[in-house]
């Protein structure tokens, strides 16, 4: 059997994991929505006030921090989306390939409650190719003032009365693409006019978050950052509080055989591909910090994502175990860049791309990716520790990859064992600790195709595991056999 060993060194914070690390995002687009989220009174289906029950209960229990509403991309209006629903209008949307039909049921109102039930922020984005200044300050105000103003009386009568306090707000989104196909200085442009009229509310410090770049096309992605933070500093500079680039792990060619086909090489292929992200998240940071405007500005991963070849369903993909495991290496090394990345949200929860769940008729089912953010929940506000990994390599990558942090007395340690054939005997070392106690859960499966379907929605489930501790023989170490193709997360607990 392989060996490896990973040594932890608790006294050696690294930075605090921002929980917003592990944001998610919903979109009105392919059946994310209709009939992922939103099944309205049908009552062959449970459901919350109109919310899948399945897909609300899923949610409650992951916590997202944040749940980034990516409608700047489209030509939505907001305002189709409130009031009665048999008064709003049904609308065609073309800009992600296909003609969806959005009834607008689920809008400002059903998204808001959703988060303030489930504890999500949200951040909510603003078209700057269709809309206009006005509609996203009537926007702000209809979801942010508390006063006597027509707006926030509409919202009061649409029910409800209290305001949303929504911090986060993007400026357009996607606007080198499907948002506009503005340039750096066309939208530089449009974003210094929207953040001029963008109400400050009293009490209020709205966050604004401007597009940035295409994070898998380069040169592209730095001259489109260096030439939108040029143009917004220059004269009398503009609020900036965060940059939106997006990554996409690219699969939709085939490059790395199909969602559910693929070879060996294909899957540490899709892994490598995953990790180049880092380059992206070096570059935008490096760009920020090098402008006056950008320097205090927090970089954001607005979208990531594995993306494979399109199917019938529009948008919709299988999730395997090959899809978790780019998740969780994807999720370590976020944490493992805490200093400079503050948030990221992965697309699109339900029903497309990565999902977290795919729905059938009246079933939920909870994908291998859902199951390895549920994991990693505990890294959530911890503080990063310095980890080392000796493992050896699988596929070119290395064989035994993750992160750990600390907070309350408790260790988290995410490991993911990449090697798809061999398991891997560890040594876990925390040098001048005692540990008190280990417990473990595993994400792993048959093949590396395995998926969660209607018919075995439980085929890929964490389970619980034993790693082998023996207070007598060490009191700063224990042993674990980490199953090939597998995720595992440990809580050890520290000794007071």
């Amino acid at each position: 059997m392989l060996s490896a060993s990973i040594t932890l060194y608790p006294r050696e914070p690294q930075g605090e994991i921002s929980p917003l690390l592990h944001g998610q995002c919903l979109e009105p687009t392919g059946e994310g929505i209709h009939p992922g989220v939103w099944v309205g009174q049908n009552e062959g289906i449970p459901h919350q006030d109109g919310i899948r029950l399945g897909v609300f209960d899923a949610l409650k229990q992951l916590e997202p921090p944040v749940i980034r509403w990516s409608g700047g991309a489209g030509a939505a209006n907001w305002r189709d989306g409130i009031g009665p629903h048999k008064s709003r209008p049904t609308r065609v949307t073309t800009h992600q390939g296909t003609d969806h039909i959005d009834s607008n049921a689920f809008g400002t109102h059903e998204l808001l409650r959703l988060c303030r039930e489930i504890g999500a922020q949200a951040w909510l984005d603003g078209s700057v190719a269709s809309g206009t200044p006005r509609d996203l300050a009537q926007w702000v105000e209809y979801c942010n003032f508390d006063g006597p103003t027509t707006l926030a009386q509409a919202r009061g009568k649409n029910g409800d009365p209290q305001p949303f306090g929504v911090r986060f707000w993007g400026i357009g989104g996607q606007t080198w693409d499907g948002g506009g196909q503005f340039t750096p200085e066309t939208y530089a442009a449009k974003y210094r006019q929207f953040e001029s009229l963008f109400p400050r509310l009293q009490g209020q410090e709205p966050f604004l978050i401007a597009v940035g770049p295409d994070g898998n096309k380069s040169p592209e992605s730095a001259a489109w950052t260096r030439q939108l933070l040029q143009k917004l500093g220059e004269w009398r500079s503009s609020q900036l509080d965060g940059l939106d680039a997006h990554f996409a792990i690219s699969n939709s060619g085939g490059e790395f055989g199909t969602a559910t086909a693929f070879t060996l090489d294909d899957y540490y292929g899709m892994l490598s591909e995953s990790l180049r992200v880092e380059s992206v998240i070096d570059e935008q940071r490096a760009l920020l910090d090098a402008s006056p405007i950008g320097r205090d500005a927090k970089l954001i991963l607005g979208q990531w994502g594995v993306k494979h070849p399109r199917g019938e369903r529009p948008l919709w993909q299988p999730n395997t175990l090959r899809d978790a495991i780019c998740a969780a290496m994807t999720l370590d090394l976020f944490h493992r860049k805490c200093k400079v990345l503050w948030m990221a949200n992965l697309g699109l929860g339900v029903n497309a791309g990565q999902a977290l769940l795919h729905t059938f008729d009246n079933i939920t089912v909870r994908t291998p990716t859902f199951h390895v953010f549920d994991l990693y929940k505990r890294h959530r506000g911890g503080q990063l520790l310095h980890a080392d990994f000796e493992s050896g390599e699988a596929g070119g990558l290395p064989r035994l990859s993750g992160s750990a942090s600390y907070q309350n007395g408790v260790v988290t340690l995410s490991v993911v064992n990449s090697g798809a054939r061999s398991p891997v005997e560890a040594t876990v070392e925390m040098p001048g600790s005692n540990i008190e106690m280990v417990a473990a859960k595993e994400l792993a499966g048959e093949g590396l195709a395995a998926q969660n379907t209607a018919e075995a929605p439980e085929t890929l489930v964490p389970r619980e595991i034993a790693p082998k501790f023996e207070p007598a023989t060490s009191q700063s170490s224990f042993v674990h056999t980490f199953a090939p193709a597998s995720v595992t997360v440990f809580l050890i607990k520290l000794a007071s």
